[in-house]
């Protein structure tokens, strides 16, 4: 882990974003790992895992963004307002970086 990658971060809102192993075959080891939201009043929500797909490519591997640099100064990959910074490697060698937001309702699109 470098200091710009963190494995947790909190807010003030007591939401919660941290990164986890996800056990996909139920063995005993973990898979992959997943980025993960709790919100006290919605629970947990998964965000992402290793593997899945991403703006017509495929996350290799991510990283909640946060951490301390070389001053001792603490940064969150959390805001107050929860939104979730995140730092993506692609396959193809594409790096990415990209804000996911607890507030965001997704919509389902009728192909009918």
């Amino acid at each position: 882990m470098t200091d710009n990658q963190a494995l947790f971060a909190m807010n003030n809102s007591e939401q919660v974003a941290f990164v986890a192993g996800v056990d996909t075959n139920a063995d005993t080891i973990h898979d992959v790992n997943g980025l993960f939201f709790w919100d006290p009043n919605t629970g947990l929500r998964e965000i992402l895992r290793d593997g899945q797909p991403f703006i017509g490519s495929t996350s290799q591997y991510f990283a909640l963004i946060g951490g301390a640099n070389e001053y001792g100064t603490r940064r969150s990959g959390l805001t107050d307002s929860g939104e979730v910074a995140v730092s993506y490697q692609l396959t193809g060698g594409r790096e990415v970086v990209a804000r996911w937001s607890a507030n965001v309702i997704p919509i389902s699109v009728d192909s009918n």
